[in-house]
């Protein structure tokens, strides 16, 4: 996913107990209250300076505008 948020890509997981991106560490989200979640980078000068995560406890299908919403916030 760093390659992801470096290029600039928004990373949306709808179930983090079944990505394989996350399925072997479910438990450390879940404990979390964490069931699916948008990561967002913020970028300055070109740079990852941080990342907006927006997260749900519940199952989420995110969807396109949803995305490109938090996509403009990342670019304020």
């Amino acid at each position: 996913m760093v390659k992801d948020w470096r290029s600039g890509k928004v990373v949306a997981l709808t179930d983090v107990t079944v990505d394989p991106r996350t399925a072997a560490h479910a438990d450390k989200h879940l404990s979390l209250g964490i069931r699916s979640f948008m990561s967002v980078p913020l970028h300055r000068g070109g740079k990852l300076m941080a990342l907006l995560d927006i997260s749900s406890e519940k199952v989420r299908h995110w969807t396109q505008k949803e995305r490109e919403i938090s996509r403009a916030v990342g670019e304020m």
